[in-house]
């Protein structure tokens, strides 16, 4: 088997706390080839992800017909790495490959992720356009005159819990706030009756008592709606649109296409709604940041054309406003191993070739064409910028102006 060759000399690569390493010079002491920014085929931004759950992650550049441009093996504490394609190529789109073999597949399963046909120039794992995030703590309560609940949630503007029962605060969850958030508290009794409050917290406290007798405020009630049934509703309130921290107010489902949902009466400045529905063979989501929250939910008038298929005869076809798309495979045969694949709409990835994955040990026996499609996803983003990827699939609230709807299919 053909040996991975790493060439660091083209693949720049820059280390935390490392200013010297002997990979970033070739081996007959030469200086790199001097890079200027239109060689640069994709670059990776590291500095925020774990790979430690993996034996070994692969990054792997191809053009239409599965021919490597380049190839790099991650080396822990890389912080930054920008890829060049080894032959001159002058063509706007590649596929790009993220490999990653896990060390335990119970635990973490090996998954190949595919971006197919990207623009030349792309930004991968840049979390630049998010929004901007303030220190957090958390904040350790004790129930103060607790009375019977069927349920409690407790959260600070950054994250939070929910309980079921009084026994639950043994288990210690406790919530996180920035300095200038409060605690909100809600109640749900007799399983229809709600209460909530906002508590102030002074800032640097660690420790605090929630009142329950002070728990009295009552919500607002909201009845939304929706063309589909299986209606799914979550809702996070946020009073500074510059800075990511919000309140999750809770999920709310119904089987049928209506539900009642109960949020504070204090103005924020936006809410964050995420709203989900089938009809027919269809699940259709969306995510929207808005003054108010609305009252039914969207469409989204896209159409998925994809045939049954396995990895090999994958031809993604769909139709309408559609920015992106995803897809998913999986076999019995290999229950620790999965492909993901997406890429833009603009990049017209009709006749798939993949590259010789073979060559990487800890993968050589997966057998491609028992890979079977699962799921294909289509997506309009009003802010898309497809030289930025992953592209956003779940409506993270760490976005500003969202505005993501999306369809799906299962296979």
């Amino acid at each position: 088997m053909k040996k991975l060759t790493l060439l660091f000399f083209v693949a720049v690569i820059i280390f935390a706390g490392c200013s010297k390493n002997k990979n970033n010079k070739p081996d007959d002491g030469n200086k790199p080839p001097v890079e200027t920014p239109a060689d640069t085929l994709l670059t990776l931004n590291l500095a925020n992800e774990d790979f430690h759950f993996y034996s070994s992650t692969y990054f792997v550049l191809t053009d239409e017909t599965g021919e490597i441009l380049n190839e790099v093996k991650y080396v822990s504490g890389t912080k930054l790495l920008k890829i060049t394609s080894l032959k001159p190529y002058k063509k706007e789109r590649f596929n790009f490959y993220e490999i990653d073999v896990s060390a335990d597949a119970t635990v973490t399963p090996s998954v190949i992720k595919g971006f197919l046909q990207v623009k030349k120039g792309s930004h991968y794992l840049d979390f630049s356009k998010r929004l901007l995030q303030k220190p957090v703590h958390e904040l350790k309560y004790h129930l103060k005159n607790p009375v019977y609940f069927d349920q409690l949630d407790i959260r600070g503007d950054q994250y939070g819990y929910s309980l079921g029962k009084l026994a639950d605060t043994v288990f210690s969850l406790y919530p996180g706030l920035t300095d200038d958030g409060k605690l909100y508290v809600h109640l749900l009794i007799n399983e229809n009756h709600h209460l909530y409050n906002f508590f102030d917290v002074t800032k640097g406290a660690t420790d605090f008592n929630i009142d329950m007798t002070k728990i009295n405020k009552t919500p607002l009630v909201k009845s939304i709606t929706s063309p589909g049934s299986n209606l799914i509703v979550e809702v996070n309130a946020r009073a500074d649109k510059n800075y990511y921290s919000s309140y999750y107010l809770g999920l709310l489902s119904s089987k049928g296409n209506q539900v009642n949902y109960y949020y504070p009466q204090e103005p924020f400045a936006e809410y964050i709604t995420k709203i989900r529905y089938s009809l027919d063979e269809y699940n259709y989501y969306f995510t929207k940041n808005t003054t108010v929250i609305p009252d039914k939910a969207d469409t989204y008038s896209a159409v998925i054309n994809t045939p049954d298929g396995t990895l090999t005869t994958f031809k993604p076809s769909f139709s309408g406003p559609v920015d992106y798309y995803t897809a998913y495979f999986a076999s019995f045969d290999t229950p620790g191993f999965s492909v993901q694949l997406s890429g833009p709409a603009a990049g017209s990835a009709v006749n798939i070739k993949f590259p010789d994955f073979s060559k990487y040990p800890e993968i050589k026996n997966v057998d491609l064409t028992k890979q079977i499609l699962q799921n294909v996803s289509v997506f309009k983003d009003s802010a898309f910028d497809e030289t930025y990827f992953p592209y956003k699939t779940d409506g993270n609230p760490v976005y500003p102006n969202l505005d993501l709807r999306s369809v799906s299919r299962n296979y």
